[in-house]
């Protein structure tokens, strides 16, 4: 185990190196406000983190393997909520790593003209994939230490079942240039208070100081994806209203 979790560790490092490179050359990228701050930690922390779950999982799951048979690994695996997590993993990590190739590859999600809707897009799939993350990174922190409970089931399907739902939607987003359709808006943001809620109730029982500074960022998240969600209906509005 202590050599996945080396492994992972030089991967997650590797993906750092090579994002924090990216954007240092990427000319078109500024400082000048604090969204642009945190759209820069936004790609670091997303994906160094997102590069070790994905290497974690994948590696521990070839390794559960190696020791049991197919059955055993995926009824237990279903019973303790890691093979949700495993996929969620996998989609979520997966989507948010081509997602930060493309934008320090051309300044934006959206490959066609930027719209109007291109910075709060932007910003809405940072704060998107930070919650993500995090919540996935904290509960393989649990998992390797043994602290698997029904909060960290329920985060875990949880997790499972937007995972899914944030593939599509995510794509409805790019196609639309930004455009969020109101169903899609109210399942995540219902998804995301309970993801934060049961956060929340995880490190209340692992708090630490990295995993306080942990629930503070997830916060900060938090309210940044609402503020930017709030932001683009009122924007919207206003060119409803200017068009009638």
């Amino acid at each position: 185990m202590t050599a996945i979790i080396m492994g992972s560790i030089a991967f997650s490092c590797l993906a750092f190196i090579g994002t924090l490179y990216s954007v240092l050359n990427f000319k078109e990228f500024s400082f000048e406000k604090f969204r642009d701050w945190l759209r820069f930690f936004s790609l670091l922390s997303v994906a160094s983190l997102g590069t070790f779950s994905l290497s974690f999982s994948s590696m521990t799951l070839l390794q559960e393997f190696c020791n049991s048979d197919f059955t055993t690994v995926i009824s237990r695996e279903l019973q303790n909520g890691i093979l949700s997590l495993r996929v969620a993993s996998w989609l979520i990590s997966t989507k948010a790593l081509f997602a930060i190739l493309r934008y320090t590859g051309c300044g934006s999600f959206i490959n066609d003209d930027l719209s109007s809707n291109a910075e709060i897009y932007n910003h809405m799939l940072f704060t998107q994939y930070g919650i993500y993350i995090y919540s996935i990174t904290a509960l393989w922190y649990v998992t390797l230490h043994d602290m698997v409970n029904s909060v960290t089931i329920s985060l875990s399907w949880a997790l499972f079942f937007i995972a899914d739902d944030w593939v599509i939607i995510s794509g409805y987003l790019e196609s639309f240039k930004g455009k969020i359709l109101p169903a899609h808006l109210y399942r995540l943001t219902g998804f995301n208070i309970f993801i934060s809620i049961l956060m929340f109730n995880l490190l209340s029982d692992i708090m630490t100081f990295p995993w306080a500074f942990t629930g503070f960022v997830l916060m900060l998240y938090k309210t940044c994806n609402m503020l930017c969600i709030f932001e683009y209906y009122a924007k919207q509005e206003l060119q409803n209203n200017r068009s009638s």
